[in-house]
């Protein structure tokens, strides 16, 4: 679908559900924005290198609020955009909410960007922004967004605030990075590996209480940085954010 910013691209992976790529970064980011009769859930803010709010505003008119799958610098760049966020109740969360400048500096270094950075993009002042936390959530935790519901999985282990998203109704899981269908890189201190399994199979089996089992991916082009973080991330598809058709 087009958009007036060439840093991202656009597709609709399912009605009123649509992929948000940053194809141009080695992370290959994708976030979800979900549409309800009422509001709109976007499902992770990526880089903060272009504004993903101006995205939001060409596909829908109503009101959009956050919800990130977790707090690494590469879902929650666009979080100050929005006025209200979404956060899990966790001193993980709280910390990133303060923002980072180092993490944020790391992932526009020249073998981290392909194509062209968005038109005033200034390299010097890049940071993450801080950003507020309107309301705490927790697992279980559902937002009506108007004819559609969505019900918060906690699945902790790659963060500890890392979650899934269901939508039962429409059959739709939506995985952040619990869930790859290729490798994926579980280097980071606040990683706890054996949390991270055991949260992979809590959130299938909590899925298939909805309607059986199948996954899926948004289909995307690859970023041909040549980082190793960008070829593990090309082999799922973008950066963790997939989502299940079930």
């Amino acid at each position: 679908m087009p958009v007036s910013d060439p840093w991202f691209e656009v597709y609709k992976v399912a009605p009123e559900t649509f992929a948000i790529y940053e194809p141009h970064q080695a992370e290959e980011t994708i976030s979800y924005l979900i549409v309800g009769t009422k509001q709109a859930v976007i499902f992770d803010t990526g880089m903060g290198i272009g504004s993903i709010s101006k995205v939001t505003r060409q596909l829908t008119a109503k009101p959009v609020v956050v919800l990130n799958s977790h707090t690494h610098n590469d879902h929650v760049g666009g979080n100050s955009e929005f006025m209200f966020v979404y956060g899990m109740d966790t001193d993980f969360t709280r910390k990133n909410a303060r923002g980072s400048r180092a993490d944020a500096q790391a992932e526009i270094a020249p073998d981290q960007i392909c194509g062209n950075l968005p038109a005033g993009f200034n390299r010097k002042t890049y940071m993450t922004k801080p950003w507020k936390i309107s309301r705490s959530a927790q697992d279980g935790f559902t937002i009506n967004l108007g004819g559609r519901k969505l019900e918060i999985i906690a699945t902790p282990g790659h963060t500890p605030d890392s979650i899934a998203l269901i939508d039962r109704a429409n059959g739709l899981l939506f995985t952040g990075d619990t869930y790859y269908p290729a490798p994926i890189w579980l280097y980071r201190p606040e990683t706890d590996i054996g949390r991270a399994g055991a949260a992979s199979e809590n959130g299938a089996g909590r899925a298939q209480h909805s309607r059986g089992a199948a996954g899926r991916a948004a289909e995307t082009r690859g970023c041909d940085s040549g980082s190793a973080r960008g070829k593990g991330r090309r082999q799922g598809g973008g950066n963790g954010q997939g989502y299940a058709h079930l």
